[in-house]
């Protein structure tokens, strides 16, 4: 997992289950891995590493909270169901609706 995500822009990525009873999966590109998921405790949270670092999503209350480098790690988004769908808001302001 030594290359950037940035380098496969625009190419097929297939998400793959490594565990036949557990919900982990690796981002790949052909035979190179390049990401990893662990969903196992997806009610409560999610973890992910990227060459560009980790992420984790929990649930917490109204939805759900992004950060990077692990459960400790800044904010870095939040995410919520709204009537008119859902909302993503990042720390610095942005928002997608």
């Amino acid at each position: 997992m030594a290359t950037s995500l940035n380098e496969f822009v625009g190419q097929e990525l297939l998400w793959r289950r490594t565990q036949a009873f557990k919900s982990h999966y690796e981002l790949q590109a052909g035979n190179m891995v390049l990401e990893k998921l662990d969903m196992t405790s997806w009610r409560r949270s999610a973890t992910a590493l990227a060459p560009e670092g980790g992420l984790s999503m929990k649930r917490e209350r109204p939805g759900v909270v992004f950060r990077s480098g692990g459960e400790t790690g800044a904010v870095i988004a939040s995410y919520r169901r709204e009537r008119a769908g859902v909302r993503l808001e990042f720390v610095d302001g942005r928002t997608l609706l």
